[in-house]
């Protein structure tokens, strides 16, 4: 099992020296979409490839890593970024799975790969974004997802809470929320209420969010 190491944050690796390592060929989805990737990119970057690709936990031995289970367009944003160093806006192909948008598989991806700065550079849209425009609130299907994938600590849960929190989106439902409500985790709904506690009380902002409150 892979454990994260030291991310991209607290080192630099440029292009021009990472790129001059071997590649490794990673094969994505269930049509097994193949990337030939720089291995000290992928090591750099992320905590997953680091032991994938290196000692007793290598899990190749043909030069293949595959990850049948992901969608290829989430699996292109972490690329794109590893490369650049940049994440599309937040817009990035308005493509849904399973009612699933891909800014929530994309920070998803990162937190399974182990690569807690793809995580925050994402973060940074989620929340900038909802200081440049109408507040765009998570639907059911997203909140669903999140919780089946990413721990409670998490900061994107925290957000979605607090998005919830601003719009007063309980007192504004309609057929397709309330039909979905069953669904939705124990622990959100309670942290929903807890938190609308917090901002009728003022204890909590109802005017912006802060980025700071949600590393």
């Amino acid at each position: 099992m892979a454990t994260e190491e030291p991310s991209s944050a607290d080192r630099v690796l440029t292009p021009s020296v990472a790129t001059v390592s071997d590649t490794t060929i990673v094969k994505v989805g269930a049509e097994g979409k193949k990337y030939n990737l720089h291995i000290d990119l992928l090591k750099h970057h992320s905590g997953y490839f680091r032991g994938a690709l290196s000692g007793a936990f290598k899990e190749t031995d043909d030069g293949v890593v595959t990850l049948i289970d992901i969608d290829t367009d989430a699996f292109d944003v972490f690329v794109d970024w590893i490369y650049t160093g940049v994440v599309a806006p937040i817009e990035f192909p308005a493509k849904t799975v399973n009612h699933i948008g891909p800014k929530f598989r994309s920070y998803i991806l990162a937190d399974r790969l182990l690569a807690p700065g793809l995580k925050s550079a994402i973060m940074d849209l989620f929340v900038c974004y909802q200081g440049a425009g109408p507040l765009k609130i998570p639907g059911c299907h997203g909140i669903i997802y999140c919780y089946a994938h990413l721990p409670e600590s998490d900061p994107l849960i925290r957000l979605v809470v607090d998005l919830w929190c601003f719009k007063e989106t309980m007192s504004s439902m309609n057929d397709e929320v309330v039909a979905l409500l069953p669904q939705l985790p124990k622990d959100f709904l309670v942290r929903y209420l807890v938190r609308m506690r917090d901002f009728k009380a003022g204890a909590a902002s109802t005017t912006s969010l802060k980025r700071e409150d949600y590393n």
